[in-house]
This record gives structure tokens, C-alpha cells and sequence, in this order.
């Protein structure tokens, strides 16, 4: 079976606000038999997720072009390139967005949108689903990694806008497919292998236009009717998704705007695809969709050259073999996946933008069609519109009908009598039981899909937070091990000692302790520490790595000097005082992006109440590391290995103890909070 599932978002929606939805689901050229609604809560944090994605994917293509040389088919905007960022960052982000998005579309609010795919799609359907909005940032989503469509063997995402139009197209008379290929300005990339691919196209009629202007491009636009038109070259989209350019030649630029008149005139000629094999083009493809232009192709991103070529070399082999339009482009996209090791994430460039009045073509319905419009118009010579109406009645019924029934006419289906027999009575009884069975049967597997998610997400959240204890611990314990001996027994500390004695930070006003050398080990462990764990890949933080490790070191020192001027007699106040401190700094230095106060007053309170339990039940003897802090100048070079591990053993506590609460509020409070904020 055929279905058609268009989700169209409200106009008025948001991010920071929510989205109000409505699911139709219809036979394909039928009027919906299904129509639900829904609600997603506000959830921002999906956006900044796909920023951070988009970044490190701009940086990965960076880095790849400077290192292995296969071009991309875009100008990259040189404030979009940053550092460079590890190909397991891009992957590791995109799968933090893919768990925010299905999170997201899994809340109780929207339950029914899931309910109506699973009441009434079967997994031997062929799907059509449209995502209907106007929203640019729900246009970038990766649909196709909704945990519901992979349900699906044979659905396949496409794009569309709310407003749309009919279509007035004119009759064109051929034996073959007319395709206009457009090789724009192919400087740094290789467009030869996308000039091989629609040569090798059967029962086609391919005529290339090579680094064309824009005044033959018109003529052609203008002069001929073409099925289907194809661009390679360079391009690019403006912020907002709203618009976009290609690149004509190494001289001429153009926007679709100032190709208008000309793509009409094509449309109403006869043309139905237009694909762009180029980078960044929804918003190529948002004003080809007000052209009214039936089916488009584009990819959302920057794109190799690679993917680009083996994207063509796919989709057609599938489409002219006679896959649905759908299919071939699933297929295709699909395929890329053999790249990822290279390119991360080529599976999310292509996307089909669909205007929704219109069924996508087969590769060989344009014979047919074209002996269809044949048959109208030539009903409309004979005896006016009624007759033509008929006739293209009748024929596109046969077309559809041959496709999924058989080869009775709409017609004759439409007109044959249906007498309800008593085992006709009966049977649709077991169906209505079993159908009610099977409702139970969704619920009942949609619960235990939940509860696996659920376990599933419990069990990467304790290993996340174990590595952040490991880190924390390995950082601390590095970083003691050198700072100590950096402040004790390397050639410089009898240096510093002196220079430390001398310093005028030695006697403050209203002090009575000095600043000594062991605020030198505080820094250096606090650095390391930082450094450590900026190696988490499952935190998602800022992308450099400086002012993380410079805001830790801040930290520890500022640790030590609470430590240091603290008059409380008893250790625990001022144990507490500066794991408190030296944790709070060094995790606002992170730059975590999701809610960082919290982080922030959840890992410094935590660590400090943690670290001052440990010292009173003796789980923290630091009677050694106490004569450290507290050492003469002159008692520098004459410090015992247990001093050294006894600052080793408290740095590492203080690194695991630090990944322990770090992480249990970034993956177990922080989501607690917003699913008790949703609610």
C-alpha cells in the first residue's frame, strides 16, 4: 500500500515555546482517512544542540580539506570556521542531538502523533511523510532519525510549506526525458563524474549547459520544455534559510530570484524535478517551492565532492531501474552511510522538498504520461474541456490503479457493486478483533520500547559519569604529582621559596599566614585537572580548550588561598570552603551550555559537602598534606614521599569526587529538572 503522512506544524510555534501539530494520513491520491492532534513542549536546548553539531561539522570540513583535499561545493564563510574539531566530536554531538529530538518527540503530549503512525501504518507500506512548516530550525532537524519512521523500511522525509498552489502546466509531446543539466562553476571540485552519471541515463534526452551565463541559461529556460533539471556547482543559503544562490560561473552568481519568469515558464512547460547537487539548499529549495516546482532535491548542508557524486550515481541508478522517486532517494541516501568513516554524517544531506499537491514521478510514468496528455488534449480538440476532463480523468485513474491494484480502471473500481455476504459480515468482525488485539499489542510494545530506552539511557548516563570520574581522578593525580614536584624538588624551588618569602603578597594586612610555594602545586593540579576533563566527549561544552584549563588553575589557587586565610580551628570549614571554590571556578570555565549554574552550585555544594564527611569519618586523613600547605620556606627541599602521596591521594579524591557531581547534574539532575519543568 501507498500512504501519504503530512505533520504540519503550527505557524505561531517555537522552540522556547512549543509547537502545536496536526498528523493526516491518507491514501496516496486519496483525501486523508486520519487526522490527529498534538503538542511539543518548549525545548531550546535542540537548537543550540544542532549550533554545536553545524559548527563542528563546518570545522570537520575544514580540516578535511587541508588535510586529504576532497573539495566541498561551497564558499565556507571564514567567521564559520573555528578550530578544528575530531571527527568523533561531529558524531558523538550528532548523537546527543539525535537522543534530544527523540526525547523530544517522545513526550506525553505527543503521544497521539505517535499512536496515529503505529494504528494505521503498517511496516509493508510505502511511505510519503511530510514535514509541513515554515520554521527553518525544524527544516535542519534530521527527521529521518526519528525512532517511529525507522519503524518503517520503506518511509522517506521530504520538506514542505504550508502555502501552496495549483499547477497550470501545458502539454509536451516526446518519446524521451528531457533534462537540462546545469555545470556551473566548478573551481575546486570535479563535476566530470556528475556529467557520467546522466549520460548513462536511459530513454533520456540530456543537454549540458557548462559554466553557462545567465542569458543562455534563460534562453534555454525559456525556449524548451524539460522534466527534469539538474545543477552541480558551487552555492550557498543565506541565515534564515529564506534564500539562496548559485554559482553560474566563476564570474556570475545568481539567485532563483533573478531566474523567476524563467523557472515559471519552465514549470508550466512541463517540469517536475529540479535537483541540486549542491551545498546549502533549502534555501534554493524554499523559493523553487513558491515557484511551485513539484519535486526538489537538495542537500541542507555543506557537501563533499564525494557524497555529492556518489548521491547521483545512486539515486539515478535506483530511480531509472524503476524505484518510486521516494525509494531511490531513500536508497541513495541510505548508501552514503559507506562514507561516514570520512564524512560524518552524509546520511542527513539529502532531503526532498515536495509541494504537496503533487505525486512524485516514476521513471517510466513519463511515457505514459506523455501518451496521456495526448489522449487529453486531444479529447479537448473533439469536444471541448468536458470531454478532455474525462479523458484525463480516466487515464490518470488507469495509472494509479495499474500501480496498486491491478489493472482495473478507478472507474470501473469505483462503480462495481459490493454485496456483503454473511461471511463477508463475519470476517469483518475477526478483523475488527484483531485489530483491537493488535492496538493492545502497540501500546504493550511501545511500553516496553520505553522501558528499554529508559534502562538504555540510565546505563550511558553511569558510564558518562564514570568517565568523568576516571578523567577527574587521572588529571588530579598527574597534576599533583607534577606540581609537587614542580614546588618541592625540582632546581626552581628554592627559587620560588625565596622569591615567595620576599614577595609583598607575604604579609597582608590583618593576615597571619603567608602565601607560600604550595599554592604553585593547587595551580598546576587544577590545570591538569580542567585539561582532563575537557577530554569527556559526552559533556557538551565550549569548544576550546584554554580558558577551561587557565579557569581551573584559577580555581584551585583561589581553593588554596581560602585555605590558607581561613582562621577556623577546625579543618572542616576550611576543607570545605576550598573544595567549594576551586570546583565552582573551574566548572564555570567549562563553558557547559546547558543551564552552567546549575552545574556550577550542584558540583562545587556537592564536592564540598563529600570532601568534608570524608575528613570527619577518617576516610581523608591529610595530616601530611597539611604540613605541605603549611611548610616554612626553608623546609622546601626536605619533603618525605609520603608528603608527595598524600598530595597525590588528596587531588585525585578531589578530580573523582569532582566528575561524580559534575556528572550526576549534567546527565541525571539537569533532565530531572526538565522533565519536572515540561510537566
Amino acid at each position: 500500500m501507498h500512504k501519504l503522512a503530512v505533520l504540519k506544524f503550527v505557524a505561531d510555534g517555537s522552540f522556547e515555546k512549543g509547537f502545536a501539530l496536526v498528523l493526516e494520513i491518507s491514501e496516496e491520491g486519496d483525501r486523508p482517512f486520519f487526522q490527529t492532534i498534538g503538542q511539543l513542549p518548549r525545548s531550546p536546548e535542540i537548537t543550540k544542540y544542532y549550533a554545536y553539531w553545524q559548527k563542528l561539522y563546518y570545522n570537520l570540513g575544514t580540516r578535511i580539506r587541508r588535510l586529504t583535499e576532497p573539495n566541498y561545493r561551497i564558499h565556507v564563510p571564514p567567521e564559520q570556521v573555528t578550530n578544528v574539531s575530531l571527527h568523533d566530536d561531529c558524531e558523538d554531538t550528532a548523537q546527543l542531538l539525535s537522543c534530544s529530538l527523540n526525547s523530544w518527540l517522545r513526550s506525553e503530549s505527543c503521544r497521539t502523533i505517535r499512536e496515529g503512525f503505529l494504528e494505521n501504518l503498517q511496516q509493508s507500506d510505502e511511505i510519503r511523510v511530510i514535514i509541513e512548516t515554515e520554521d527553518d530550525q525544524l527544516r535542519r532537524l534530521p527527521w529521518h532519525l526519528w525512532e517511529i519512521l525507522e519503524r518503517y523500511p520503506k518511509a522517506e522525509v521530504a520538506l514542505s510549506v504550508p502555502t501552496y498552489g495549483r499547477i497550470h502546466r501545458s502539454f509536451r509531446f516526446g518519446e524521451k526525458v528531457k533534462v537540462l543539466a546545469i555545470l556551473g562553476n566548478s573551481e575546486g571540485i570535479d563535476v566530470q563524474m556528475d556529467e557520467y552519471a546522466l549520460k548513462r541515463l536511459p530513454n533520456a534526452d540530456v543537454q549540458f549547459l557548462v559554466e553557462p551565463k545567465r542569458k543562455q541559461l534563460n534562453d534555454q529556460l525559456w525556449e524548451k520544455g524539460w522534466d527534469i533539471l539538474y545543477f552541480a556547482g558551487h552555492s550557498s543559503s543565506q541565515p534564515g534559510g529564506k534564500t539562496g544562490c548559485i554559482s553560474l560561473n566563476q564570474t556570475q552568481s545568481l539567485s532563483i530570484a533573478q531566474l523567476r519568469y524563467a523557472l515559471k515558464r519552465a514549470v508550466e512547460n512541463g517540469l517536475k524535478v529540479a535537483i541540486l547537487n549542491s551545498c546549502d539548499g533549502l534555501g534554493l529549495a524554499r523559493n523553487l517551492a513558491d515557484l511551485q516546482i513539484p519535486q526538489i532535491i537538495v542537500m541542507r548542508e555543506p557537501v563533499p565532492d564525494l557524497v555529492a557524486q556518489e548521491f547521483l550515481k545512486s539515486f539515478l541508478a535506483a530511480f531509472a531501474r524503476g524505484e518510486s522517486f521516494y525509494l531511490a532517494m531513500r536508497e541513495a541516501r541510505l548508501r552514503l552511510q559507506g562514507l561516514e568513516d570520512q564524512f560524518p554524517c552524509a546520511t542527513w544531506l539529502p532531503i526532498i522538498c515536495q509541494h504537496p499537491a503533487e505525486m512524485p514521478p516514476r521513471w517510466s510514468d513519463w511515457s505514459r504520461q506523455q501518451r496521456t496528455e495526448q489522449l487529453v488534449a486531444q479529447g479537448a480538440t473533439r469536444s471541448g474541456g468536458g470531454t478532455a476532463k474525462r479523458y484525463e480523468s480516466a487515464a490518470i485513474g488507469e495509472i494509479y490503479d495499474r500501480r496498486t491494484t491491478g489493472t482495473h480502471t478507478s472507474a470501473q473500481v469505483a462503480t462495481r457493486p459490493v454485496p456483503l455476504t454473511s461471511n463477508q459480515v463475519r470476517q469483518r468482525r475477526v478483523t475488527t478483533k484483531l485489530k483491537q488485539v493488535k492496538q493492545v499489542t502497540t501500546q504493550v510494545s511501545v511500553g516496553i520500547q520505553t522501558g528499554y530506552q529508559l534502562i538504555t539511557s540510565g546505563l550511558l548516563a553511569a558510564i558518562a559519569v564514570l568517565q568523568l570520574v576516571v578523567l577527574g581522578g587521572i588529571g588530579g593525580s598527574i597534576g599533583a604529582a607534577i606540581g609537587f614536584w614542580l614546588t618541592y624538588w625540582s632546581p626552581l624551588a628554592n627559587p620560588l621559596a625565596q622569591w615567595f618569602a620576599h614577595s609583598s603578597y607575604s604579609r597582608l594586612p590583618g593576615l597571619s599566614a603567608k602565601l607560600e610555594p604550595a599554592v604553585l602545586l593547587f595551580a598546576i593540579a587544577g590545570f591538569v585537572t580542567a585539561m582532563a576533563l575537557m577530554q569527556a566527549r559526552a559533556l557538551e561544552r565550549q569548544a576550546w580548550m584554554w580558558t577551561p584549563v587557565w579557569m581551573g588553575s584559577i580555581g584551585y589557587g583561589l581553593g588554596w588561598l581560602s585555605w590558607q586565610f581561613n582562621h577556623d580551628p577546625t579543618i572542616s570549614g576550611p576543607l570545605g570552603l576550598l573544595g567549594a571554590i576551586a570546583v565552582g571556578v573551574l566548572v564555570l570555565g567549562l563553558g557547559l551550555y546547558e543551564r552552567p549554574l546549575i552545574h556550577i552550585l550542584v558540583t562545587a555544594i556537592g564536592t564540598q559537602i563529600t570532601l568534608v564527611q570524608l575528613a570527619r569519618s577518617r576516610w581523608l586523613d591529610i595530616g601530611d598534606f597539611i604540613l605541605v600547605l603549611s611548610a616554612p620556606k626553608n623546609f622546601a627541599l626536605h619533603f618525605t614521599g609520603s608528603m608527595l602521596g598524600s598530595s597525590i591521594h588528596f587531588f585525585t579524591l578531589l578530580g573523582c569526587i569532582l566528575g561524580l557531581w559534575l556528572g550526576s547534574s549534567y546527565f541525571l539532575i539537569s533532565p530531572f529538572f526538565d522533565r519536572w519543568r515540561h510537566e
